[in-house]
């Protein structure tokens, strides 16, 4: 068992996959290579997209064939949807000299900002600065604004179908979900949204890890939506999407959903942790994206792995240092072949 031979799920079997995913390529690490090396890498593995999580120079220099999520730090939504002239300073620092030099997809203004967080009340406004931005740059057919939500404002606990769905705390993420989500609509970009199975699983043990894996597993019926569901990934996002028709009916046709991180780690505080079982959620997920949800069947999905490198520095949890599917010298972390 030698898990650099070979990355099956950059294998010539899923060229035609690649299409569909992207990476989340982090910095919270001592050991990284530098950012050359990285989009060498990504280059040389046929992956032509990336989200980083806030504007480096080093890595925006060198992007020109790779489309780029930008992300704008959470610490920084406040300046920016408190002031226009905050906003303008940001972008003329990180986003405007490399409008025309580098394919930025789009710029997601928070990375799982929780209604309660004191930032929330921000985010809409600042992406909508950031919007008259892009606008006055005249880029506002190519460069998309949104925010990343995480699946975990779910109420996991009380659902166990995705046509049961709904938000926790429901009257104030309604409203907040709302705005977030007439804002994406009425300047036609797609929501992005961090979905986990791994993290599920944690939460709600009746789901079993096959069933997270996408191995064999009993099937999940939905039986109000007359669908079955074969694995976790599919129902947790089939949720988000049901959670958000319950707060507007024309969100089921009018909102998409860009799967902006998904992994599993190799070790860490977890039992279900392994570098076997990640190396099978991450194969399982590729082969699966061009498929779609029961829900939104043959609409292939936009998924960002997560993530390029192990980060030492990334927490709370063990767990969050262990996401990498390289290792710094470029080597390859699976081989796919579960022992």
């Amino acid at each position: 068992h030698n898990p650099a031979s070979c990355w099956f799920p950059f294998s010539i079997s899923m060229a035609n996959n690649l299409q569909y995913i992207g990476l989340c390529y982090g910095l919270k690490g001592n050991d990284l290579p530098p950012p050359d090396r990285a989009i060498a890498l990504c280059e040389k593995e046929n992956i032509h997209k990336l989200r980083i999580y806030q504007p480096h120079a080093p890595v925006m220099n060198l992007l020109s064939e790779i489309k780029i999520i930008i992300g704008v730090p959470n610490e920084d939504i406040q300046a920016i949807g408190g002031s226009y002239d905050n906003a303008t300073r940001w972008f003329n620092a990180h986003v405007y000299p490399y409008i025309s030099k580098a394919k930025i997809q789009y710029i997601a203004v928070g990375d799982g900002v929780k209604p309660n967080h004191p930032e929330a009340q921000f985010v809409v406004q600042a992406m909508s600065n950031i919007y008259k931005l892009i606008a006055l740059a005249g880029k506002n057919d190519e460069i998309k604004v949104s925010t990343a939500i995480d699946f975990q404002l779910l109420d996991l606990g009380h659902f166990e179908v995705p046509s049961q769905a709904y938000f926790i705390n429901d009257g104030v993420n309604r409203n907040y979900i709302e705005q977030i989500c007439d804002f994406i609509v009425g300047h036609d970009s797609q929501l992005l949204a961090n979905v986990h199975p791994f993290l599920a699983v944690n939460k709600m043990p009746s789901w079993t890890v096959d069933f997270a894996l996408f191995n064999d597993a009993p099937i999940v019926h939905d039986q109000d939506a007359n669908l079955d569901y074969t694995n976790l990934f599919d129902l947790l996002l089939d949720a988000l999407y049901r959670a958000l028709a319950r707060i507007k009916n024309s969100y089921q046709t009018s909102l998409k959903i860009v799967v902006s991180a998904s992994g599993w780690p190799s070790a860490g505080d977890s039992p279900y942790a392994s570098i076997e079982r990640a190396g099978t959620y991450y194969k399982n997920l590729i082969a699966h994206v061009p498929i779609g949800t029961p829900f939104k069947s043959q609409q292939p999905i936009q998924t960002y792995l997560f993530s390029m490198y192990d980060e030492k520095e990334n927490g709370p949890n063990d767990v969050d240092k262990h996401y990498g599917i390289f290792f710094p010298n470029g080597n390859h972390k699976y081989d796919g072949v579960p022992s």
